[in-house]
């Protein structure tokens, strides 16, 4: 039993996507920090683990709860990611609620930036989804507001360096990125979004315009990193991507589920060049 209740609440974190919060928190902090001891810190360490888990229950937790018309008919709902059922009412309701209570202590231990940031993500992570403001709902802002999954890192690089902020084109070009990632795994929902009554960017664009936003974006977005390290050549990868999509050497589909692959490789690599320069 309690295995099985375990087993329910890590599907609704979705495991293939964890990385995308606690990720960027350590990267974030990495680059900013002076010394690798404070990665041994109390604050560090619970705030890493509140973006492991609790946060990812928050975000998706409340993804579930109100997206279930779209949600029955999207085919990948229930096959690779939890299918919100009424029986999971209670465990929903008590896993929002405790992951909410874990980030309080959070708002006593971080400056006034890293503070502002944190209030930001919590506000996102909520109206993304819930009503009224339901940012998913609303084409562009849907994207635009896809700003929450770098917050992690602007929150730990403030943190780690008393209030200060990355260079304005680490945060342009990380924006870009998270609002094309946001647009490109839309696409494979527009059918089930559509029949569903939700006008996301990609319904609205369609598949072939959203390919090519996606396309503009990730490329601006490279372009950006690449003038800021010629490391960030690695990020072409993601303009690439799409134009496979559109001349049909890739499975947009197949592609979406492997996306969490990608990014988990091409993070490690940037774990790795934050550490050693």
């Amino acid at each position: 039993m309690i295995l099985n209740k375990l087993k329910a609440i890590l599907m609704i974190t979705r495991p293939r996507f964890l990385v995308y919060l606690f990720g960027p928190y350590l990267v974030g902090y990495l680059a900013g920090v002076d010394s690798y001891s404070k990665l041994f810190s109390f604050d560090f360490i619970y705030i890493f683990i509140f973006f492991m888990l609790p946060a990812n229950f928050i975000l998706y937790g409340l993804n579930d709860l109100f997206d279930q018309a779209t949600d029955r008919i999207n085919k990948k709902k229930g096959q690779y990611e939890n299918l919100f059922s009424s029986n999971q009412l209670k465990l929903y309701t008590v896993g929002i609620v405790v992951s909410s209570i874990l980030a309080v202590p959070i708002l006593f231990t971080l400056n006034t930036v890293a503070l502002l940031i944190f209030l930001a993500f919590l506000f996102l992570a909520v109206f993304y989804s819930a009503p009224p403001l339901r940012f998913k709902a609303r084409p562009f802002l849907d994207f635009f507001s896809n700003v929450l999954y770098i917050f992690p890192g602007l929150l730990a690089f403030a943190q780690s360096t008393s209030g200060r902020l990355p260079d304005a084109i680490i945060i342009a070009s990380s924006w870009l990125w998270a609002s094309a990632m946001h647009l490109f795994s839309a696409i494979p929902d527009i059918e089930a979004d559509k029949t569903a009554g939700i006008q996301t960017s990609a319904v609205f664009l369609g598949r072939k315009k959203s390919l090519v936003l996606c396309f503009l974006m990730w490329s601006a977005s490279s372009f950006l990193m690449i003038s800021y390290s010629s490391f960030f050549i690695i990020s072409f990868f993601y303009p690439a991507i799409v134009l496979g999509v559109v001349f049909n050497k890739l499975s947009l589909e197949k592609t979406y589920w492997r996306f969490s692959f990608i990014n988990l490789l091409l993070g490690f690599l940037l774990f790795w060049y934050v550490a050693l320069t």
